[in-house]
């Protein structure tokens, strides 16, 4: 935001000055996001192959599922969310404000790295929902098995 300050000269005219207003609230929330991010991956990290079904089977259109590596995934979106991080500081500094582009840009990136951590998979878990009780209790495993 620019507005103009007064000020008097010593001849007694006036001058306007240009004031300048950095943004600097949204650059400070997405550093602190992306900090809470890296420390959650460092703190509780999670290895494996992270699944997204994108359709079941009663979907008109079946859609294959998606496995990406959990920490490699983490690590690549992790990175661009600390480019639009960057960038938001350096809009910030030439007093321009933060692009809404690029604020909703790392919003979907960040929900996203979550998702890709919270769906690492584990081998035991896999066993374990096999098991006859976990399908009578788990929307995943309660399609009927070719037995």
């Amino acid at each position: 935001m620019m507005s103009l300050v007064q000020t008097q000269a010593a001849d007694g005219t006036v001058q306007l000055a240009t004031v300048k207003e950095r943004h600097l609230k949204a650059p400070i929330v997405l550093a602190a996001a992306t900090a809470l991010l890296a420390l959650l991956f460092l703190a509780v990290p999670r290895d494996g192959i992270s699944t997204f079904r994108l359709s079941d089977q009663s979907s008109a259109l079946a859609l294959p599922d998606v496995a990406l590596p959990t920490a490699s995934t983490f690590w690549v979106v992790f990175g661009i969310l600390v480019v639009l991080t960057v960038g938001a500081f350096l809009r910030a500094w030439t007093y321009r404000t933060p692009s809404l582009w690029l604020v909703i840009a790392y919003g979907v990136l960040a929900v996203f790295a979550f998702l890709v951590w919270a769906a690492a998979g584990d081998s035991s878990r896999s066993r374990a929902c096999s098991s006859a009780r976990c399908r009578s209790r788990c929307r995943s495993c309660s399609a009927p098995s070719a037995a």
